[in-house]
């Protein structure tokens, strides 16, 4: 499980690196952007030593686990003060539904290209489920068809690996703890 959250990061990091290379405006921004990318998902080590589940729901909100964790590490030390703040506001912030309207411009920036590379990988792993061949397709076998017409090369040749079948049900509202 944790070797997943490893590869998902990595693929997280490398969304933003090519976010960040084709919108010139974010050059400056690429340093807290990265560190952002590579610490997004700290909260999950330890939600999956104590629970065995990335269920948010059911366990804790992994991201303010995570800010928290980068915080107490120190972790952060070597950026400029200014850079932690954004770096940890969007460690803190990248699952929540509702961006706070409270973040300064650059910290909203890099918050909602972290957003979005996170959601790359998400997709990713959500399209693995439109596969014909894939035993795991539950959206085909509730009818749904697949037409390859309708998605890129590139997107209809992409290898998936089959999705974990580890489920946990909601038990009751998010906490920001794991214990």
């Amino acid at each position: 499980m944790v070797d997943r959250k490893i590869r998902h990061t990595m693929r997280v990091v490398g969304h933003v690196q090519a976010i960040v290379a084709e919108t010139p405006p974010l050059e400056e921004l690429s340093e807290a952007v990265e560190v952002a990318a590579l610490l997004h998902d700290a909260g999950r080590f330890p939600q999956v030593v104590k629970h065995n589940s990335y269920d948010d729901h059911a366990t804790c909100n992994h991201a303010e686990v995570g800010a928290r964790i980068v915080m107490d590490a120190d972790l952060l030390d070597p950026l400029p003060l200014e850079t932690r703040g954004i770096v940890l506001s969007a460690v803190k912030y990248h699952n929540v539904a509702v961006i706070p309207d409270n973040l300064g411009t650059e910290a909203r920036l890099v918050l909602e290209v972290l957003r979005d590379a996170d959601k790359l990988d998400a997709l990713r792993n959500s399209l693995r489920y439109l596969d014909p061949d894939n035993p795991n397709s539950k959206a085909l076998k509730a009818g749904l068809t697949w037409d390859a017409d309708k998605f890129t090369p590139e997107l209809r040749n992409t290898p998936w690996t089959a999705p974990s079948s580890h489920t946990k049900t909601y038990n009751g509202p998010m906490t920001s703890h794991c214990s």
